[in-house]
């Protein structure tokens, strides 16, 4: 859930409202296409690990591989670039919500 203040309120609206095509927003968009990605993307997976005979176990080739996509992935969340030089600055919030989601 998020809180999103209506025009009378007074409070500015923290997320975006671009809209494109003139009815979706971007975090829609962005939602979305996540969604569907994964939608694709988790069976596919699956049926890999399923038919995997590695020697260690089914899953943890793939654990392995996915390790240095999900480190730089919180990597890139937690260091955000900001700035008129675009340096990454560390982000306390980003590392909370990486490490309590």
């Amino acid at each position: 859930y998020f809180f999103q203040p209506t025009a009378k309120s007074g409070l500015p609206s923290l997320l975006p409202d671009n809209r494109l095509l003139g009815f979706i927003t971007v975090m829609a968009l962005i939602t979305g296409l996540g969604k569907i990605v994964d939608a694709v993307t988790d069976p596919l997976v699956a049926s890999l690990s399923d038919r995997c005979t590695h020697i260690e176990g089914r899953r943890l080739p793939f654990l392995r591989r996915a390790a240095i996509p999900y480190a730089l992935s919180v990597l890139l969340i937690s260091m955000p670039l900001s700035g008129p030089d675009l340096r990454p600055m560390p982000s306390g919030w980003g590392s909370f919500v990486v490490a309590y989601y």
